[in-house]
C-alpha cells in the first residue's frame, strides 16, 4: 500500500494574535487599498486597517481628487459639458472647500505653503484645466451615466461557509452611444500609476472587485451597509 505523503513540517508557524485582533478580522470589511496595503507590507494593513492608526495628516491630493469627481459628477448630472472656465473653478473651489472642512485629520501642508488657503490656490489651476480638458472629450460627453460615486457591498463565501464582506465606491458606470456599458475609474494621477496594457488591466485588484461587485453586489449607503436596505 503506498503511503500518504507528509506535509512539510518545516513550514514557519503562523504568528499569534489576540483575541480582540481575531474578533476585528471577524467583523472587517474588505476594500481594494486595505487588499493593496495588505501586498505592498501586511503590517502596514495590520496597524491602517485592524488597529485603526491612522496617518497625522491627510493627503491633499486625495481631498483635491475628491473635490475633482464632484465637479466630474456635476457635469454627468446636469448633461452639461459647456462649463467655462471661471465656472470650474468656482465648482472645483466650493467643493474642495467642503471636502477640506469635512476629513478628520486636516490635509497635510507643503513645505511651500504657508496656508491651506496657499495650498489650495496653488493646485487649483492644475486640476481645473484637466476638469476643462475632461468635458471637451467626446468620449465623456457621449458617456451616459447611470452610476456615480455609488456605494456598494459585496458578500461573498469560501469553502467553509466562511463569509467575507467587500465594500468600496465606485466612481462611474453607465453606457456610451453605441450602446457599450463601462466601468471607469477616474484618477488624478500621471500616467505612470495606469495600468500598462491589457494584462495589467486584467490583474487589476480595484477594476476585477469593482465588476464583479457590479455583476454580483448590491448597492448600499454608509448607514445600511453591509446590507441594502430600500
Amino acid at each position: 500500500m503506498n503511503e500518504l505523503p507528509v506535509l512539510n513540517n518545516n513550514l514557519p508557524e503562523l504568528p499569534h494574535y489576540s483575541p480582540g485582533i481575531i474578533h476585528a478580522c471577524s467583523n472587517l470589511y474588505y476594500r481594494q487599498s486595505m487588499l493593496q496595503d495588505y501586498l505592498t507590507c501586511p503590517n502596514m494593513m495590520l496597524y491602517r486597517w485592524l488597529l485603526g492608526h491612522e496617518e497625522s495628516d491627510t493627503f491633499f491630493a486625495a481631498v483635491a481628487g475628491t473635490a475633482g469627481h464632484k465637479v466630474i459628477e456635476t457635469f454627468h448630472k446636469n448633461h452639461h459639458f459647456d462649463y467655462s472656465y471661471t465656472d470650474i473653478v468656482n465648482l472645483f473651489s466650493s467643493y474642495l472647500t467642503e471636502t477640506i472642512n469635512s476629513v478628520k485629520i486636516p490635509p497635510k501642508l507643503g513645505k511651500a505653503f504657508s496656508s491651506l488657503q496657499a495650498q489650495c490656490d496653488a493646485i487649483s489651476p492644475e486640476y481645473c484645466q484637466m476638469l476643462l480638458q475632461y468635458q471637451k472629450d467626446d468620449m465623456n460627453r457621449n458617456f451616459y451615466v447611470t452610476m456615480c460615486e455609488q456605494l456598494w457591498v459585496l458578500r461573498l463565501a469560501d469553502e467553509f461557509n466562511r463569509e467575507f464582506i467587500f465594500t468600496g465606491t465606485l466612481d462611474q458606470a453607465g453606457c456610451y452611444d453605441d450602446g457599450m456599458f463601462a466601468l471607469r475609474d477616474i484618477k488624478f494621477r500621471l500616467n505612470a500609476f495606469k495600468p500598462k496594457g491589457p494584462v495589467e488591466v486584467k490583474l487589476n485588484i480595484q477594476l476585477s472587485l469593482y465588476a464583479y461587485a457590479i455583476q454580483h453586489g448590491s448597492p448600499a449607503c454608509d448607514n445600511c451597509k453591509p446590507c441594502y436596505s430600500p
